[in-house]
């Protein structure tokens, strides 16, 4: 990928979650019930769903990789196996 091109994507992302951090913790209205405590699902269950998603493809990735041995394969599953515990984290976290 081009320098210039990487550089936008991650501006992009940085500005993406900040947005998203505004419209969440600032915009979205309290529930009743649980109050501001509930909040934590707007970051919670979409990074889980991305981590999940990551090791879906580091199993396709791994498969692929054992059948064809082309190390693009490998390459991408060990991509996708750093994001999928990234994610992992801020969910811990």
């Amino acid at each position: 990928m081009r320098p210039h091109m990487t550089r936008s994507l991650g501006i992009l992302a940085v500005l993406g979650v900040v947005v998203a951090g505004v419209v969440a913790f600032g915009v979205a209205p309290r529930e009743v019930t649980q109050g501001t405590v509930q909040r934590i699902m707007y970051v919670h269950v979409p990074a889980i769903g991305v981590a999940y998603l990551a090791f879906i493809f580091v199993f396709v990735a791994s498969i692929a990789y054992l059948w064809t041995r082309v190390p693009e394969a490998d390459h991408a599953a060990h991509a996708a196996a750093e994001v999928g515990v990234l994610f992992l984290g801020v969910n811990i976290a």
